[in-house]
């Protein structure tokens, strides 16, 4: 591990009471989203539910598997993002070659590679997006959550697939070099103050 690596221990807390009557529940709340971000610390029930709820309604979601555990075709093919990281991937697909996985998934599987940054298949070719160097790393814990969620932001504000990759990239690259899972996310104002920051992306405010 390297200097600001983060070390986690699972201890299933109250996501893993979350039933899919509790996402019928807030059906309401989800038929007005633009965007469901959703990951593996719900039972596996409660996470197909959801799944199919916003495949029928057309409603964008995104699967973030962690913890990693199987996934069925079936609900890869329903997602419209889904963001393993190597260790989740390997998981998932097993001794399978990341370059004709991605393939099979263009646009929709984005691996995220730590210090290495991110990948994904466009349609036509791998596009491998670096990670932003950085002078200290202080904690790594949430990295991967920033970048999901920034990810979907820009999504969500029309940038391209490696527009929003680059953009997530940007805001996780800030995260870690801040301690804590939450309160090393940063605001938009501080992702917008960096020389990086393209004000050609057009995010809609």
């Amino acid at each position: 591990m390297y200097k600001g690596d983060n070390s986690i221990i699972y201890v299933p807390g109250a996501n893993s009471a979350v039933s899919y009557q509790d996402v019928r529940e807030a059906e309401n709340v989800l038929l007005t989203s633009d965007i469901v971000i959703v990951q593996n610390e719900l039972p596996r029930e409660t996470v197909e539910y959801l799944v199919d709820f916003c495949y029928k309604r057309d409603i964008t979601i995104l699967l973030n598997p962690a913890p990693a555990r199987p996934i069925s075709k079936e609900y890869i093919d329903k997602l419209n993002f889904f963001t393993p990281n190597e260790t989740e991937f390997s998981v998932i697909f097993g001794d399978k070659k990341v370059e004709d996985v991605l393939s099979m998934y263009p646009n929709k599987i984005i691996i995220t590679l730590g210090s290495e940054g991110a990948m994904f298949h466009d349609g036509e070719k791998m596009v491998h997006i670096p990670a932003l160097e950085v002078d200290e790393i202080v904690d790594t814990t949430g990295a991967g959550d920033t970048f999901n969620g920034a990810f979907a932001y820009a999504q969500q504000s029309s940038l391209t697939i490696e527009e929003a990759v680059t953009f997530a990239n940007l805001t996780s690259s800030v995260s870690i070099q801040k301690f804590g899972a939450q309160t090393g996310a940063p605001s938009f104002e501080e992702i917008q103050a960096l020389k990086e920051y393209e004000n050609s992306w057009g995010f809609k405010n």
